[in-house]
């Protein structure tokens, strides 16, 4: 590129383009990589006939677009939800199951009310597309 005519200096300039493509296949690589690496220890895990070690009884709370609220399919008002936690263990994740037409505000108030009683687990469950 010349600046003018009666000038035959020229600007150089640096095409970061190839750089930024070479950086972008190495994080894919890298990215494949270490979920092989994690993925591949082949740790046998031992067995076991006790069934109750395996199987974790989920904790799934329900709201639907009428303000029901259900604690494991067992109909339960807000007031008592803090009652029907206290009896669970507090490291177990907390699953909500929440209608689509459920205002935002209600959910808010759904959440903490669940973090009153320490559960810090909280998971939101949604329908796939399929």
């Amino acid at each position: 590129m010349r600046l003018n005519k009666n000038e035959e200096s020229t600007i150089n300039e640096i095409n970061v383009t190839p750089f930024i493509d070479i950086m972008l296949v190495l994080l894919i690589i890298f990215m494949i990589v270490a979920k092989i690496s994690v993925s591949s220890f082949g740790i046998k895990l031992p067995s076991s006939e006790d069934k109750q070690d395996n199987e974790q009884k989920q904790i799934v709370i329900s709201l639907d677009n009428s303000h029901n609220l259900y604690f494991n399919n067992t109909k339960i008002t807000m007031q008592n939800l803090n009652e029907y936690l206290e009896k669970e263990d507090i490291k177990q994740v907390v699953f909500l199951q929440i209608d689509k037409e459920v205002k935002y505000d209600d959910v808010v108030k759904l959440i903490n009310k669940v973090k009153e009683s320490n559960f810090l687990n909280i998971s939101l469950l949604t329908k796939s597309d399929d």
